[in-house]
């Protein structure tokens, strides 16, 4: 019996890291009913990237100031 429970406690787990995995992979990066934009159409949008990835996004508030969520921190 203990054997038993210990194999379902495994496989629920697998089970519970491929959904987060799911999740924040391909399905957890996009916009719900989002539309694609032409390039330069928002430019007061802004991309935070590192090593050509993004990141995190954000608006510009000023000319050399971006507002972004409080979730987007990049290490120094």
């Amino acid at each position: 019996m203990r054997n038993a429970s210990l194999l379902l406690l495994l496989l629920l787990n697998i089970l519970l890291a491929l959904l987060i995995w799911f999740a924040t992979g391909s399905l957890g990066s996009r916009i719900i009913g989002g539309e694609e934009v032409k390039p330069h159409s928002r430019p007061y949008m802004a991309s935070i990237q590192m090593e050509r990835r993004h990141v995190c996004g954000g608006f510009l508030v000023a000319r050399q100031w971006v507002m972004t969520a409080a979730h987007c921190k990049i290490p120094a």
